[in-house]
């Protein structure tokens, strides 16, 4: 009988860093491949202690007027690796995923906490919501608008007064350490690289669409109520009438502007005015009063923005804003003080932004494990001797399937092929054709909720983040039967200003069994996941000649659906990588 207690036996190892240089050059560029080759001279390596380590340069087009601009907050330099695929030095696919920046914004919207929130900051390429950037009219907290510690852009440092124009030279070469988003560099399960003669990696770069963020305090769809607030063409808060010339103006100290440093626009960029007060109830700001200057250009731009500390309430000081093209006057709308907030037009209305990124000595970091010679021995010994090693590894197959908008009730059925499969999720990501000035501007995107202190929040990760557009109730059939039992209604959290419990109870189990720990459910209507677990705890399902099949119904009492949907579900399941004397398998 064996003893409740027993001594295992103990190998002493240790652990080094080493750094590898991408094969194919130290730059990369928008939807280029990287290739990495961890040579088998690296015997064993630890898989979650590898990362890819970069230099992410942002650049706005030549000529275009300048803004700030930075990556995803929530996902940071992850968003930038759209494919990987790993295999064997003889071909052996081990891994391939799609889309893996989809999968990766499920995992860093809902794995969140202040505490990882905080980490990835520090090597990921994230930011995080700032004080000095705080919005005071009762608005969500966003991360998207840090002006003093986001890691793209120089600090503005002058605290009177800047006339110098942003340019390409004032964005930072922001250093990154980024876990791969696969099943292998998840593990926690020492790889025996020697057996399979070293792996390699290809990483596929994003294309430049989905990338771009700009800030949410110069967005007019996305929360304006915390863009800055005008507060006159002097200081005696006078508003301006249409006709009338805006040569300068003062603003607020609304949002806490107090000091240039937390001013979001910057000089030379093209701005107008919006009246929040006629932003419609649904979000809308197709009727909104906005404001604009005369002549062709139709936008004002800054030329100088400063600090007058005599100026403002109880002479606290304001912000100065004064504008190019003096000559140009208010059309449209009078710009009226206290309602009329200032939003970036460099972007909006362009014909195209393309904005790019660079990726600079590009390497991979990874954590080399030192075996004892006599374990290597004698594993080399057992697989000569006719034995047989299986090592098991998480992983993700995507299965992708078109929705249009004018589809009520769809069934889509997937042809699921894996043998220990584990939970599923569902991703319905907007796949109507956006260019790059539309996705940073938020131009027409899918509106993700609207109330009266936010106004509009349209989405700024256009085909990244799922979308609910209408879902009214889901439900899956497998094994011939309906799962779970009944429908899953959702109507209230496709309603934009409610939150439905059942959905997020399903998807709860499906996250953890995808081996996401769900730290935080903020994300639920910025990221729609509809989430269904195949089985529990260490259990495994084989999906291999079943019939599966999701079911959803978009006929939502209030919300119709507007926008095509390409749907990616990323199925949760096991693989094994099976080595017998000469020969490499994948059992999938």
């Amino acid at each position: 009988m064996t003893s409740f207690f027993r001594a295992e036996d103990m190998i002493p190892i240790s652990q080094e860093t080493k750094s590898l240089p991408a094969d194919n050059g130290l730059d990369f560029n928008p939807q280029q491949r990287i290739n990495f080759f961890i040579p088998p001279d690296i015997q064993f390596f630890q898989p979650n202690d590898c990362y890819l380590e970069c230099n992410v340069c942002l650049t706005f087009p030549t000529g275009a007027a300048p803004t700030r601009l930075q990556l995803d907050s929530e996902a940071g330099a992850t968003t930038l690796i759209r494919d990987i695929r790993i295999l064997t030095n003889g071909g052996v696919l081990l891994e391939e995923i799609s889309n893996a920046n989809i999968l990766s914004t499920v995992r860093y919207d809902y794995d969140t906490n202040d505490t990882i929130k905080n980490k990835r900051c520090l090597t990921e390429g994230c930011t995080k919501w700032n004080s000095f950037n705080r919005g005071e009219m009762g608005q969500s907290v966003t991360n998207y608008n840090n002006t003093v510690t986001n890691p793209y852009f120089k600090r503005e440092d002058n605290t009177d007064s800047t006339s110098a124009s942003f340019t390409n030279a004032d964005f930072t070469s922001a250093k990154v350490l980024i876990p791969l988003p696969t099943g292998i560099f998840g593990s926690e399960r020492v790889f025996a690289n020697m057996l399979v003669d070293g792996i390699r990696i290809e990483i596929l770069t994003e294309e430049t669409r989905f990338v771009f963020r700009q800030l949410d305090g110069v967005l007019k769809e996305r929360y304006p109520t915390l863009n800055p607030v005008f507060r006159g063409k002097t200081d005696a808060n006078a508003s301006l009438a249409v006709g009338q010339t805006l040569t300068e103006f003062f603003l607020q100290r609304d949002n806490n502007q107090i000091g240039i440093q937390n001013f979001p626009f910057v000089v030379g960029e093209h701005f107008q005015f919006i009246d929040v007060r006629s932003i419609g109830a649904n979000g809308s700001t197709t009727n909104a009063s906005i404001s604009y200057a005369s002549a062709n250009a139709s936008d004002f731009v800054i030329k100088t923005i400063e600090f007058d500390s005599t100026a403002g309430d109880a002479s606290a000081g304001a912000i100065k804003i004064t504008c190019a093209n003096a000559t140009h006057t208010v059309q449209g709308a009078p710009i009226v003080t206290q309602f009329s907030h200032m939003f970036s037009t460099s972007v909006e209305n362009k014909s195209s932004y393309e904005a790019s990124y660079t990726l600079k000595n590009v390497n991979l970091i990874v954590g080399e494990v030192k075996m004892p010679d006599g374990y290597t021995q004698s594993l080399m010994k057992g697989l000569q001797e006719s034995g047989t090693m299986r090592y098991d590894y998480p992983s993700y197959t995507n299965y992708k399937y078109s929705l249009l908008a004018s589809e009520v009730n769809a069934n889509v059925r997937l042809p699921l092929m894996n043998s220990r499969a584990r939970s599923i999720l569902h991703i319905p990501v907007a796949s109507n054709t956006k260019n790059t000035q539309q996705t940073i501007s938020c131009s027409g995107t899918y509106l993700i909720s609207h109330d009266e202190k936010d106004k509009v929040v349209r989405s700024n990760s256009n085909g990244l983040r799922g979308i609910w557009d209408g879902l009214s109730s889901y439900q899956m059939t497998y094994e011939n039967r309906l799962q779970p039992s009944r429908k899953v209604d959702t109507t209230k959290s496709a309603s934009k200003t409610s939150i439905s419990q059942q959905p997020l109870v399903e998807l709860e189990k499906a996250l953890l069994m995808s081996g996401v720990e769900p730290h935080s459910f903020r994300a639920f209507q910025s990221n729609a996941v509809i989430g269904r677990a195949l089985a529990l705890n260490d259990g495994v399902y084989d999906t291999r000649g079943k019939d599966y099949s999701l079911n959803l119904e978009y006929n939502h009492p209030t919300e119709s659906a507007t926008t095509n949907k390409l749907i990616h579900s990323f199925v949760a399941h096991l693989r094994t990588l099976v080595i017998s004397g000469d020969s490499i398998t994948v059992e999938i």
